[in-house]
């Protein structure tokens, strides 16, 4: 999102979905400085104890502007193999990106 919205989010009382959930912003700021370098996130159990949810956003083109995110939620026990996804979803989102990218390029 825009700065001027993510200020307006952040600098808001944020809900606590699971005693998990991050809610300091400068805890969020941080995380979202680290998804932008590493495009991917793994939420544990941050919004039900009994999922881990590992997410990537999908971008029109490579490194155009995000446009939506791809994610996998599996339950709390499987949450070793989360961090497992990071490269098959990364994998994912680049083909979908590719293709929006493809799409929105006009034909001559």
């Amino acid at each position: 999102a825009p700065l001027d919205i993510q200020h307006e989010v952040l600098d808001s009382p944020q809900r606590a979905w699971t005693p998990h959930t991050v809610t300091d912003p400068k805890t969020l700021r941080a995380q979202l400085d680290r998804i932008r370098r590493e495009q991917v996130f793994v939420s544990d159990r941050q919004l039900s104890e009994s999922t881990v949810a590992v997410a990537a956003p999908v971008r029109i083109g490579r490194s155009g502007p995000v446009s939506a995110a791809l994610g996998i939620v599996i339950a709390r026990h499987s949450a070793d193999r989360a961090r497992g996804l990071r490269e098959p979803l990364l994998r994912a989102v680049h083909g979908i990106s590719d293709e929006l990218g493809r799409r929105a390029r006009p034909t001559a």
